[in-house]
């Protein structure tokens, strides 16, 4: 039998030279768990590489001094208790 009789015999298996049998779709499985897995890890490795909510975008930027308070507190409006 050629290589490729066999290969139909077994419809998701091939036997290796040692006589165990492979799954191919489990080793498909598995690579694709690990591509995802990878592309994560990329995608993680991007986002830590920018700057957090409070972090400035460049940090040689310096720090805004324009507004020294919140901008909740800069227009304050008289009320009954002042």
């Amino acid at each position: 039998m050629t290589m490729e009789t066999d290969r139909t015999d077994l419809p998701g298996e091939v036997e290796s030279g040692a006589g165990n049998n492979i799954d191919v779709a489990e080793i498909e499985r598995l690579a694709e768990e690990r591509g995802y897995l990878r592309g994560r890890n990329e995608r993680i490795e991007q986002l830590m590489g920018e700057p957090g909510l409070w972090q400035p975008l460049h940090p040689s930027a310096p720090p805004d001094t324009a507004a020294p308070e919140p901008a909740i507190l800069q227009n304050l409006r008289r009320d009954i208790w002042d």
